[in-house]
């Protein structure tokens, strides 16, 4: 074998090795892929798609409290109005709730007349039913989402935050 000949095998051979290689690479990909897929294309449910929606209230409300001296908003439309908030946040998947004549209509109830200094056990914001089993979600002062239940629980943290808010005054 000469020098030249030596250098052409040895050359196809590393080729054919890199060829290799990636194969089994992309079929080391492909197997991981497949077996992850499920899980990252699995939809959320409905529960955990109200709650992303209350952290996404929670962020714009924060974001509203930093530009407005710790003052959290008039109420959710002001967060719309300002382009805070998207309306689709505003809504629970299970409810069924569309637009009313042109008009949005929340499946949130917003509790006015708080800012950052609140109370943590405040509730902030919360469903008006409960339309996950027997129980709601709430996001609190503190800017935490909690899922509550039975919902006649989340009626009970309403009332004492309502209460806290009427002593304040």
């Amino acid at each position: 074998m000469t020098e030249s000949s030596a250098r052409q095998w040895h050359q196809r051979l590393r080729e054919m090795l890199m060829v290799l290689l990636a194969a089994g690479v992309l079929c080391l990909l492909t197997m991981v892929v497949s077996t992850c897929d499920p899980i990252v294309s699995r939809p959320l449910a409905p529960q955990k798609v109200c709650m992303a929606n209350l952290l996404n209230v929670g962020h714009a409300i924060n974001v509203y409290a930093r530009q407005n001296q710790g003052r959290f908003p008039p109420n959710l439309g002001t967060l719309r109005n300002q382009h805070l908030l998207q309306p689709v946040y505003l809504v629970c998947p299970t409810s069924g709730t569309e637009p009313v004549n042109g008009d949005f209509v929340y499946d949130y109830v917003y509790i006015p007349g708080q800012s950052q200094d609140a109370l943590p056990t405040n509730v902030l914001v919360y469903e008006k039913q409960p339309y996950h089993d027997d129980g709601g979600n709430v996001l609190f002062a503190d800017l935490h989402v909690e899922y509550i239940a039975p919902y006649s629980r989340v009626e009970e943290l309403v009332a004492e935050t309502e209460a806290r808010l009427a002593d304040k005054d």
